[in-house]
């Protein structure tokens, strides 16, 4: 009699887990993954599976899923190992059969080629997209972007219209813009001044034709802002009219003030931040970096020491920099492979100074700019920990009132002062832009002081000398007429007295009493004439 319960037993002993729902698997050649499962007395019979390519259902049995990776297991055993385990398989037991099969679906899921990664980036959120086309413009332009708008906005409230501006039509746009830009002063009350004019304008079309709004308009440029154009160009010329343009560009580092800071001991290798000073003057003003940007960002690798072919050595950029000049989509750009070269036998030398440098920085910090440590260690002078913007961006006037210079100079002088420099030098302004990375020689022009101090006292004691010289020949020109004068007087005076004698002569011998009081009245008339 055959015992149901012992065959369920021996049935339980071969069963082996069904594979899982999502699970890869391979189907003739073709990748496809279990979707369901069909289900018979309790046990997974049949699998619903769907192709990786078409989309396609297929419904099949275990074995038909597993036969092409199971064979591919088979092929790889020799017929000694086929052998010894026909003859084994009758002394193992279920167990151990049942684990086989376990083994054997292992390795026909592992074996399983790796899915194809897709050939794009995941899809972008519309965020992400808004992100990408605000990052054309450098962060300190957003900024001045968000105050220009807030400005406007602020003016619109306080003045009972609607904050949002972006979508008004352009000829209501004009009319907001002709009252917003008459209206505006400081929160002292005070003019705004040309650039900053400029800048707001400037602010209000980057918003409006950038992301969300993407306008097609250009209140700049187009005809329809002209009467708002008129208004903005009223008031700088009313500016300078007034005296009250005040823009400056910055100053470029007096030559006496640079003998200072070499002579002061402000540049000193000796000290951490003495040190860190020569090496910030020294790339600052080699490869005419732009005041503060870009700073923060540098690291220890930024700057590599190559030679030429002459053997001369030079430290170069690793990488070209992104600022506000070369944000890197224009092909016109001017290339800055600007080279900051050794001076053997100097003791001012900025190779040396740099090598000096980094041989001093902290291994645990990848900053370029680290804090100088109050307690130095033979090997390391510098702490893990990176200099902040706000001391960056104070470098140069720190330097300058710690050196006693002239004047206070900030951190962009120095560009100013390379422009400058290598103007005097009668570098070509190629040249010059390749250095300070100006795209036009106007901008340049802006960077390029006048004459130095030396050169303005020599032009004023020049124009005092032509002062001087005319004064002097003035004073001769007048004591020669004087003296011309004196000797037309006495020539005069001779004459006059020859008259006097003739007329004395007639009066003696005249007839009568009248023609004697004619003569008398010619001698008094005769002395007017001859006055000087």
């Amino acid at each position: 009699m055959f015992d149901d319960s012992s065959s369920a037993v021996k049935m339980n002993r071969y069963t082996v887990s069904p594979l899982k729902i999502g699970l890869r698997v391979d189907y003739k050649g073709a990748s496809y993954k279990i979707t369901d499962h069909l289900m018979k007395q309790n046990a997974v019979r049949q699998y619903i599976i769907q192709s990786m390519a078409d989309g396609g259902t297929k419904r099949v049995f275990r074995h038909e899923i597993c036969d092409a990776r199971v064979s591919s297991v088979f092929s790889n055993l020799t017929e000694d190992t086929i052998f010894n385990f026909e003859n084994n398989e009758q002394s193992q037991s279920d167990e151990k059969l049942s684990r086989i099969d376990q083994d054997l679906t292992a390795n026909c899921i592992n074996q399983e080629p790796p899915a194809k990664k897709p050939r794009f980036k995941e899809l972008p959120s519309k965020e992400e997209i808004e992100k990408l086309a605000l990052a054309r413009t450098e962060p300190r332009t957003n900024q001045q972007t968000l105050w220009g708008v807030q400005l406007s906005r602020g003016w619109l409230t306080e003045n009972k219209y609607s904050s949002s501006f972006e979508e008004l039509d352009e000829t209501t746009l004009n009319d907001r813009l002709c009252y917003f830009y008459a209206s505006l002063q400081t929160k002292q009350g005070n003019d705004y001044s040309k650039s900053a004019l400029v800048g707001i304008r400037s602010a209000i079309s980057r918003h409006i034709t950038g992301p969300p709004y993407n306008r097609d308009i250009n209140i700049i440029t187009d005809k329809s802002f002209m009467p708002s154009n008129h208004v903005i160009t009223g008031m700088m010329k009313k500016l300078k009219r007034e005296g009250k343009d005040i823009t400056v560009h910055k100053k470029a580092v007096a030559e006496g003030d640079i003998q200072k800071l070499y002579s002061s001991g402000i540049f000193s290798t000796d000290h951490p931040v003495t040190l860190q000073n020569k090496v910030f003057w020294d790339i600052m003003l080699n490869f005419g970096r732009r005041g503060q940007e870009g700073l923060a960002e540098l690291k220890k690798t930024s700057y590599a020491k190559s030679k030429d072919d002459k053997g001369q050595e030079y430290y170069k950029m690793t990488y070209n920099e992104c600022d506000k000049t070369h944000h890197g989509v224009d092909s016109k750009e001017n290339s800055k492979d600007v080279r900051m070269y050794a001076k053997p036998g100097d003791i001012h030398c900025p190779v040396f100074s740099l090598d000096f440098y980094l041989g001093k920085l902290s291994p645990r910090c990848t900053a370029f700019f680290q804090q100088a440590l109050q307690y130095p260690k033979p090997t390391v002078w510098y702490a893990a920990q990176p200099i902040g913007k706000n001391k960056l961006a104070s470098m140069m006037s720190r330097i300058s009132d710690e050196a006693g210079l002239s004047i206070r100079y900030e951190n962009h002088c120095l560009r100013a002062t390379v422009a400058t420099g290598l103007k005097r030098a009668g570098v070509d302004d190629r040249a010059i832009m390749s250095v300070t990375g100006h795209r036009n020689v106007k901008s340049l022009d802006s960077y390029i002081e006048g004459p130095t101090d030396k050169q303005r006292r020599e032009l004023s004691n020049t124009l005092q000398g032509v002062a001087t010289a005319n004064s002097d020949l003035a004073l001769i020109e007048n004591k020669t007429e004087s003296n011309a004068l004196a000797t037309s007087a006495q020539n005069n005076s001779c004459q006059l007295a020859e008259c006097k004698i003739v007329l004395l002569l007639h009066i003696k011998s005249a007839p009568n009493t009248n023609i004697k009081k004619n003569l008398l009245m010619s001698i008094s008339c005769l002395e007017p004439r001859f006055r000087t």
